[in-house]
């Protein structure tokens, strides 16, 4: 007896994509994993055409598509597909609580750890440096004991890529996290889960917010869905954007979360 008219092999972003839109396609879908995939490798941002072959960021992946080879994989994919498979995750992340935001036709930016805006098609809304466009004042919230974050190199960067900022500051807070090691954007993620650990943040980080003050932050809003994000920036009445991050990558982790959660319902084994 057939069981499966699909067995995908692999949970990275590829394996879990691909497994749900072929269960919400009708097929009888099963997907073979082992250990905690790749997700927690990568930023979780989805790129489509970054940079062009100068190397050079591309202000709109549609129309940097349109003028490639026809020999590459986008132009052989075909835009239609293109698009439609964009349709596909930003309607799934919006479903599942995570909305992500971006198009075809526009770059968007986010920033790195060390203060770069890296450009990509499509990000969370934490994630979304265009909430540093307009804004006169950063405040660039670290953590004591947290690795792979660089408070002032950030600053240094940012000067560079973005001089409409005047003002910066440099906030450290204590999780009272310790661990024996140095902890890492995933053990925040998850102190801020709890109430004591957000309501600390707030309370640390509550005199630097307001009068147009933009808070970047490591990536420790939460573990899942953009709730946590949500409710800092109710709290703390300023926006707050994450930057990307080394290994563990919670935004990674997330997305992960999300599209198992998304499979399970589509029905795959």
């Amino acid at each position: 007896m057939i069981k499966s008219d699909t067995i995908v092999i692999g949970s990275g972003l590829s394996g879990l994509v691909a497994a749900l839109a072929s269960a919400e396609r009708g097929q009888r879908v099963t997907l073979l994993t082992y250990g905690s995939g790749s997700l927690s490798l990568n930023s979780g941002v989805i790129d489509v055409m970054g940079y062009d072959e100068h190397n050079a960021p591309v202000a709109s992946p549609r129309r940097a598509i349109e003028s490639l080879d026809a020999s590459h994989p986008y132009k052989k994919t075909g835009m239609d597909m293109i698009e439609k498979a964009v349709d596909f995750f930003l309607s799934t992340t919006a479903k599942y609580g995570l909305p992500y935001t971006g198009s075809l036709d526009r770059q968007i930016y986010v920033p790195t750890a060390v203060g770069t805006m890296k450009p990509t098609c499509l990000a969370p809304r934490s994630l979304d440096g265009g909430k540093l466009t307009n804004a006169e004042k950063a405040v660039i919230v670290g953590i004591k004991g947290l690795k792979d974050f660089y408070a002032d190199i950030m600053v240094e960067n940012l000067k560079k890529a973005l001089p409409n900022i005047r003002q910066y500051e440099l906030v450290e807070i204590d999780t009272g996290l310790t661990t024996g090691r140095d902890i890492t954007t995933l053990d925040v993620a998850r102190w801020m889960d709890t109430e004591v650990g957000f309501g600390s943040f707030v309370s640390q980080v509550k005199p630097y917010a307001g009068s147009g003050a933009v808070l970047l932050v490591p990536q420790i809003l939460g573990t899942e869905g953009d709730a946590c994000a949500k409710k800092a920036h109710d709290a703390l009445g300023s926006e707050i954007v994450e930057t990307t991050c080394l290994p563990p990558s919670v935004n990674g982790l997330r997305l992960q979360t999300l599209l198992m959660k998304a499979a399970r319902a589509a029905g795959v084994t």
